[in-house]
């Protein structure tokens, strides 16, 4: 304790943190242990010497503590953020990005004692932060995961004027680099459900939406799960209706990528959005799906994969969309892609020869949750359409078997036993008004549901 506060006097007095940095995890131990006054006298020579003793400039990057001081300046900004708001050391701070590689451990540092300050949304901070060159040196260095964090929380706290900031993310997701895409797309897709929606209407204008659509299937993916998540947004919300309508006004180049040779990750994200568009009912966006070749190609999709779990999942959302609307023009697209007919076929062959063994094929968990969602539908179109297919009753027993079993205890049938003294005290121990009735226990209370003793080892 006196090295801690002897060391901490020459820090205050010289503005020289080596020594009191030099006493490492001894010093972490005595932070809570400096007074309010002490900290009255950090000033910013005392901030600056910390920050570049964190970030030093020099090749010798471990010449200093940079932990113990990144340490006391999370300390410092935690209890006293007023003190940061300040040009020259945001600038310092933020500088050191410039300086060499980029290093996971000093951009946590970094993140770490800017955070606390960030959230108090002071004018410098948001003068700072959001200036040309900070957004800049930002995205350039987006791989390091505490940097992205910082700009998710800058976005989130000044999204009054953090359009820049936002605009220039979208730049890369629609860039040529596919792993600078790929973070820049996992930052907008986890911000968008957080942030205010003012900025999301104000930047996912018209223009800026329909550059999320590609023609090109390689760069497609990523724009399309930006516009995904917009969809996901509440329908009232400007930019879902405007993510709604890039969908109708380019259908037929999701159509056109669904058909071609894309990867199976590309498909979903696109029956995602065209699905999730569906869903908002809107008329217009009901009709061009309904005109299009995208329920038929789906339903090819569907059964020309046997093991894709995720694909099935989304195309049975859709599905069900399609099934719970009120649009007959969409019923009747779903009827004639003939999904119905080719279920009842896979229900006669369930199972796939592969490697010598027969397994059942995976989609036909889904089929038998869209025969339940067909057998228990009201629409007098649907039960019209299917009364008159050929082995629709066949397949009903089927569908039944089917849903009877999975819907079983995992394990198969539970088993019985009789009950012994102890048993039949704990049963009716949970009920201790009622009269007891053995054979009603028995009945009632199988093996499994008994409590399992704990023992001690």
């Amino acid at each position: 304790m006196e090295s801690f506060k002897q060391g901490f006097s020459i820090f205050l007095d010289l503005g020289d943190p080596e020594a009191f940095l030099s006493l490492g995890n001894d010093g972490l131990d005595n932070l809570s242990q400096i007074s309010q006054y002490e900290f009255s006298r950090i000033t910013k020579r005392h901030l600056l010497a910390l920050i570049k003793s964190l970030f030093p400039k020099e090749t010798n990057i471990n010449a200093s503590k940079p932990y113990f001081a990144g340490q006391l300046l999370a300390h410092i900004a935690s209890t006293t953020p007023e003190k940061f708001f300040d040009k020259e050391i945001l600038k310092e701070s933020l500088g050191f990005l410039d300086y060499y590689e980029i290093n996971p451990t000093s951009c946590g540092y970094f993140y770490q004692f800017l955070k606390p300050i960030i959230s108090r949304k002071n004018g410098v901070l948001k003068e700072f932060f959001l200036d040309s060159k900070s957004i800049e040196v930002l995205t350039q260095n987006l791989m390091s995961s505490s940097i992205a964090q910082l700009t998710k929380d800058l976005i989130i706290n000044y999204y009054e004027t953090c359009d820049d900031l936002l605009n220039s993310l979208l730049n890369f997701v629609t860039g040529r680099c596919e792993d600078t895409a790929r973070v820049c797309t996992e930052i907008i897709v986890d911000l968008i459900p957080k942030v205010n929606p003012s900025l999301l209407n104000r930047v996912f204008t018209i223009s800026c939406l329909g550059k999320l659509v590609f023609k090109d299937q390689k760069q497609g993916k990523y724009p399309l799960m930006v516009l995904c998540e917009i969809l996901k947004l509440q329908r009232e919300t400007q930019a879902t209706q405007l993510g709604i309508k890039i969908i109708a006004d380019n259908i037929q180049t999701l159509c056109d990528l669904l058909g071609s040779k894309t990867t199976n990750e590309t498909k979903i994200i696109i029956i995602n959005a065209v699905g999730l568009a569906t869903k908002s009912n809107f008329g217009v966006i009901q009709l061009v799906v309904a005109q299009s070749s995208f329920i038929r190609l789906c339903t090819e999709i569907f059964f020309a994969n046997f093991w894709n779990s995720i694909l099935h999942c989304v195309c049975y959302q859709t599905i069900l969309t399609i099934l719970s609307s009120e649009s007959n023009l969409l019923l009747l697209a779903f009827f004639d892609a003939r999904f119905i007919e080719k279920m009842l076929e896979q229900s006669e062959n369930p199972e796939v020869l592969y490697k010598k063994s027969l397994f059942r094929k995976g989609f036909m968990g889904f089929l038998t949750k869209i025969g339940c969602e067909l057998r228990d539908s009201r629409s007098k179109v649907i039960k019209n359409y299917v009364k008159e297919l050929p082995g629709w009753e066949k397949f009903l027993a089927y569908v039944s078997n089917q849903e009877f079993i999975e819907n079983s205890v995992l394990g198969g049938r539970t088993r019985y036993r009789h009950l012994t003294s102890d048993d039949i005290k704990f049963l009716n121990s949970i009920n201790p008004n009622e009269t007891p009735n053995n054979d009603e226990l028995y009945q009632d209370f199988n093996f499994w549901s008994l409590p399992i003793l704990e023992i001690d080892l």
